[in-house]
């Protein structure tokens, strides 16, 4: 009571049909089930969190890396400019994630030689001659110039004058639309 009324809330008339009135719940109560709710929360939340985690990239001596580097300032864009630096080989491994990285071709008497953070760098990998020719084997569309001269001659001889054989780039055969094939066109 205030001041000799009972005060109306935004229930209005449903506050006196309600069952839990005049039911008080202890605020430790509350407290309780609130840290409980956090808890199976903070529970759900490193499981989906571990579920994705990994852990950091390691590299080992004489892995070859390639570094990130800094766009160069020069006024016009930097969207051409390399963004990566190398390849380069690890020589070092230091503690906290810093590796030292030096020049994997050098022609010059001096090597390029620095440290490196492992968020910079980035594994490179090289290509073998073996692989090197499996990748351009499967490279090589079915049909390419790669035809020797007496196959050519075998096949122009089998396939007669049907095919005439013109020089420079093809040319798209103009045909006439479908819903026309009924028709007698003159052109």
């Amino acid at each position: 009571m205030l001041h000799g009324y009972r005060p109306q809330f935004h229930l209005g008339a449903l506050r006196g049909l309600s069952t839990t009135v005049d039911d008080w719940t202890p605020p430790e109560g509350l407290r309780i089930g609130a840290h409980q709710a956090m808890e199976v929360s903070k529970r759900k939340m490193k499981i989906a969190y571990d579920a994705r985690w990994h852990d950091n990239t390691h590299y080992q001596v004489g892995e070859v890396v390639v570094m990130k580097r800094a766009p160069n300032s020069t006024g016009e864009s930097t969207k051409l400019q390399n963004r990566y630096r190398g390849p380069l080989v690890v020589s070092e491994v230091l503690p906290g994630d810093v590796y030292r990285v030096t020049d994997l071709y050098s022609g010059r008497p001096s090597r390029f030689a620095t440290t490196a953070h492992v968020a910079q760098l980035k594994s490179w990998k090289l290509i073998d001659a073996e692989e090197e020719g499996r990748l351009a084997a499967e490279a090589n569309v079915p049909g390419d110039a790669a035809t020797t001269p007496e196959m050519s001659n075998q096949d122009a001889d089998r396939s007669g004058s049907d095919v005439v054989q013109k020089e420079g780039r093809p040319r798209r055969e103009p045909h006439p639309p479908v819903w026309l094939k009924d028709y007698d066109t003159c052109s």
